[in-house]
């Protein structure tokens, strides 16, 4: 439609779709997209919105441990992906807690995805089951071969022979690798965090916590004192696709 004046209503702009955008559009020339809901204006080579940049109008989270596919959407211009292993397990016998998953965050151009892109979250490492047993390792997350995250280590059981908290994670291939908190360096210790989670609280020697707590987002599961199977998984990891159009 073209651009109209109006002295009580104001001024009404041009609109289209993405698919009906001007045939031979000139530089300056600008508009509403009603199929993106952004005014957009033509540079010379391309329809941008928001500045050159893009503008972020929409995000994907995904916290479900496995595989998914994320789907480009149409005007997409670039990605900022944060992805972050799964946390590790807890330990007993006054065993140290898990750590947290690492980091990865980059941002992708549009011209560098593909069509879809595998998602994967990685798991929660699971708590230990016995007294003399350590906590699981949590899986890695990614996003498509673009950049990754290593889950965080599993607590080693106390006793005799000392324990060890688990390591954090490591993220690789992004602007961003951030490594996860370690868990606490005393006997029962709670979880290591992550970027986007707390590690789970230790269980205590008088008893006011009879079992550690899990980790969330990421965060190792905590320590226990006891010696009996008291299992504190790590928090399974996350995967956040922010998303900019032109």
């Amino acid at each position: 439609m073209p651009i109209t004046f109006d002295g009580t209503r104001g001024i009404n702009n041009a609109t289209w779709t993405t698919a009906g955008r001007p045939s031979s559009p000139v530089a300056g020339q600008s508009g509403f997209n009603t199929t993106t809901g952004l005014f957009e204006t033509y540079n010379g080579s391309a329809w941008v919105s928001g500045g050159a940049d893009g503008v972020f109008k929409t995000m994907q989270v995904f916290t479900t441990a496995g595989t998914a596919t994320w789907t480009k959407p149409t005007g997409l211009t670039r990605v900022k992906v944060t992805v972050v292993g799964g946390g590790g397990g807890g330990a007993n016998s006054g065993g140290g807690g898990g750590a947290g998953g690492g980091m990865s965050m980059k941002v992708i151009e549009t011209t560098s995805l593909g069509a879809t892109e595998t998602v994967t979250v990685g798991g929660g490492g699971a708590g230990a089951t016995s007294s003399s047993a350590q906590g699981s390792t949590g899986g890695t997350s990614s996003f498509g071969s673009h950049c990754s995250a290593t889950g965080g280590g599993g607590g080693t059981p106390g006793g005799g022979g000392g324990f060890y908290p688990g390591s954090g994670g490591t993220g690789s291939g992004g602007n961003l690798n951030v490594t996860g908190g370690p868990a606490g360096t005393v006997n029962a210790t709670g979880g290591g965090d992550s970027f986007f989670g707390g590690g789970g609280r230790p269980s205590r020697q008088d008893g006011t916590y009879a079992h550690g707590a899990n980790g969330a987002n990421g965060g190792g599961g905590g320590g226990n004192w006891t010696g009996s199977a008291s299992t504190t998984n790590g928090g399974a990891g996350v995967v956040v696709v922010e998303e900019f159009y032109s």
